[in-house]
């Protein structure tokens, strides 16, 4: 490669040093219009880069109204399906109400008709059956049961006809004439007087055993005996 010559050396210094005026000179030769049409065209270029901007707030704000609608529309639907909900418990609650008062006011006639058929079939006065109404139960499968005791002497529940079987037993002043013993007979007011003998020391009985229950049916019963003879 050949060598700069002197000549060369020499002028590039000064080429060098009228650089900075040719920018300068270059400079001036905008005016200021110009330069406000330089920053617009910026500020264009620049607001180019945003132009949806308002476009895009504007989408998410009508977003975010339909959101707020839409849970606006299912607070209201619940609100109603809850009020719907609640209005239909309370008619299914008061249909339930009716409709067991029903079942049990069948159930206790039942139970009174079945009582009221083993008490005159076993020819005992009527209080007996207002005293096993609250011995008996009515079973889901239709039978009426009465509380008593099985052969060992625990408690169990019998059909209605041994039930009622085993309570006259303990109970036989309840049973039409079967209080007799056969003393005094021979004249007439010998029975009344035996029956009475009879409800009196089963009275002393029950109160030595401290049987309150059974206490009350026997004064009842002589209530009655009384009653019946013109002692009241």
């Amino acid at each position: 490669m050949p060598e700069p010559t002197a000549q060369q050396t020499q002028t590039e210094p000064q080429q060098t040093q009228t650089e900075p005026q040719k920018t300068e000179t270059a400079e001036q030769k905008f005016s200021q219009a110009e330069v406000d049409r330089i920053v617009q065209e910026r500020l264009n270029r620049d607001r180019a880069k945003f132009a949806d901007y308002e476009d895009l707030r504007r989408k998410a704000s009508d977003y975010e109204k339909q959101q707020e609608q839409l849970k606006q529309m299912d607070l209201e639907k619940k609100q109603e399906y809850d009020k719907l909900k609640s209005s239909w418990e309370q008619k299914e609650n008061e249909y339930k109400s009716m409709l067991d008062k029903t079942r049990s006011e069948v159930q206790t006639e039942r139970v009174n008709n079945a009582l009221n058929q083993a008490i005159l079939k076993s020819n005992a006065y009527p209080e007996a059956a207002q005293l096993l109404r609250a011995q008996s139960k009515y079973n889901e499968d239709g039978t009426i049961t009465i509380s008593g005791k099985d052969a060992n002497g625990m408690d169990t529940d019998l059909p209605i006809e041994k039930g009622v079987e085993q309570f006259l037993r303990d109970r036989p002043y309840l049973v039409k004439g079967g209080q007799t013993t056969g003393a005094g007979t021979a004249s007439g007011g010998g029975t009344a007087q035996t029956t009475q003998e009879n409800l009196g020391q089963l009275l002393q009985n029950a109160m030595a055993v401290g049987d309150r229950k059974l206490v009350q049916e026997i004064k009842q019963k002589i209530k009655l005996k009384h009653a019946g003879a013109g002692l009241l």
